[in-house]
């Protein structure tokens, strides 16, 4: 009763109810999106395949120009790849979400690389890096409600540049908490002391 008198007494208040609940469920698939990029960005750094599969679609393209194919392809592809780079850091940013409609959405992402190489180019002190600037371009999209993931990613390269590195002393990884690309990295302690799986 008090419901209905209260859309008697103020016509329009219900419409405005609804505007703020689409507003709220919008800004919680922006979230649930981008945390679906970084998701995938941390999966790479941490040589987690499964996790970076599991953010795509079954089949899902992923172009990277040197490579096109498969998500599951580009996983196996990039685990190879990635057997001599000893860091890896894709920094994201700039995420911008444009929806199509409940189900589909373009999203533009800014990623800046920093890569380690294990070789020394015969200098024990420093070691190659690669750092480098690109936009990812993505196709999410979510079946009956369920979870975003990304269905095309492409990959757009703006520019990279090749430098070195000084290698960390005996003495600085003995006094720093240091980072690993596997699960013995400091980040997957943590997680386990709190009981996080997912």
């Amino acid at each position: 009763m008090r419901a209905s008198m209260s859309r008697i007494c103020n016509p329009g208040q219900e419409g405005k109810m609804d505007q703020i609940h689409d507003r709220l469920h919008r800004a919680a698939d922006i979230v649930e999106i981008q945390q679906l990029i970084n998701r995938i960005a941390r999966s790479s750094d941490r040589r987690d395949w499964a996790t970076m599969v599991s953010c795509f679609h079954p089949g899902a393209i992923d172009n990277h120009g040197f490579f096109e194919g498969p998500i599951e392809d580009f996983a196996r592809w990039t685990s190879d790849r990635h057997t001599d780079i000893t860091l890896s850091q894709h920094h994201i940013s700039n995420i911008i979400v444009d929806f199509r409609d409940e189900a589909t959405a373009a999203v533009e992402s800014y990623c800046l690389v920093w890569q380690s190489l294990s070789q020394s180019d015969g200098d024990s002190s420093s070691v190659p890096a690669v750092i480098a600037t690109s936009r990812y371009v993505d196709v999410v999209t979510r079946t009956n409600g369920g979870p975003w993931k990304v269905a095309e990613r492409t990959v757009v390269f703006e520019a990279s540049k090749t430098t070195t590195v000084a290698r960390a002393t005996a003495q600085e990884r003995s006094s720093q908490v240091v980072g690993t690309r596997d699960t013995s990295d400091c980040l997957w302690t943590v997680r386990g002391k709190l009981g996080i799986s997912s």
